[in-house]
């Protein structure tokens, strides 16, 4: 598959998938994976702290790789993006731990998305919570405008991860951090992975092993790279790491 085919499937995808959210569906519900409420639980997030402003189904759209906020420590005046927010779940996270303290910009390629996120995030009162809809390879932001990036099961939606790294570095402030959350392969995967389109909307056909990740940080002008946490499996593993933005 070629790249713009690749990004033009997995916008579609995600549409499709929210979309069916709004209609009442479940997303995932017939896959045999934890996704949602119960995923967040295992995963270290303030699910309860969430579910006082949270509708219950809205637990649903929630579809992490992992919990990228392990690794985040924000200080007072910080502003982050959260980059492919999604169902926006890890910016509420970050508002009701942070109050407004801090400047949360949630960012997805599908604009219901973010109209749904925006929508659930106005009963998180006092939160300083900012939308934008928008490409990641292009991102409409200036050159260091955040102290903090985190992606959550999109950088293996990058067909063309190095672009998607420079351009995230350049929004990022000096020694700004981004942290992400994503699927990782043991080994280099079976060059079939690259031509399944909904193979590439799990994550799957677009991960990368530790060692070519660390290649592509490096060469996007970050450094202090660190791994959080892992789940290993027998072809992927689940994993957090954190790096630093250069000088």
């Amino acid at each position: 598959m070629e790249p713009m085919e690749i990004k033009a499937h997995v916008a579609r995808y995600y549409a499709a998938l929210y979309a069916e959210h709004a209609r009442g569906v479940r997303p995932c519900a017939s896959l045999p994976i934890k996704t949602g409420k119960d995923l967040a639980l295992e995963l270290g997030y303030p699910v309860a702290t969430l579910s006082a402003f949270l509708h219950e189904s809205y637990w649903s759209s929630f579809l992490p790789c992992g919990n990228p906020l392990r690794c985040m420590d924000i200080a007072p005046g910080s502003r982050a993006l959260n980059l492919g927010c999604g169902a926006a779940v890890d910016s509420f996270a970050l508002a009701a731990l942070h109050g407004p303290d801090i400047e949360i910009v949630g960012m997805d390629v599908v604009a219901d998305v973010v109209g749904m996120a925006k929508k659930e995030g106005s009963r998180l009162g006092g939160a300083r919570l900012l939308w934008a809809c928008g490409d990641g390879d292009h991102l409409p932001f200036q050159g260091g405008s955040f102290d903090w990036v985190l992606m959550n099961g999109v950088l293996n939606l990058f067909p063309d991860k190095t672009t998607a790294l420079r351009e995230t570095r350049r929004v990022l402030k000096p020694s700004g951090r981004l942290a992400c959350a994503d699927l990782f392969a043991a080994e280099a995967l079976p060059g079939y992975f690259a031509e399944e389109p909904d193979a590439w909307a799990w994550c799957m056909s677009g991960a990368s092993t530790k060692r070519d990740i660390a290649a592509m940080i490096d060469a996007a002008g970050f450094g202090a790279l660190r791994w959080i946490e892992e789940e290993a499996g027998d072809l992927f593993t689940r994993a957090v790491f954190s790096c630093r933005r250069e000088s």
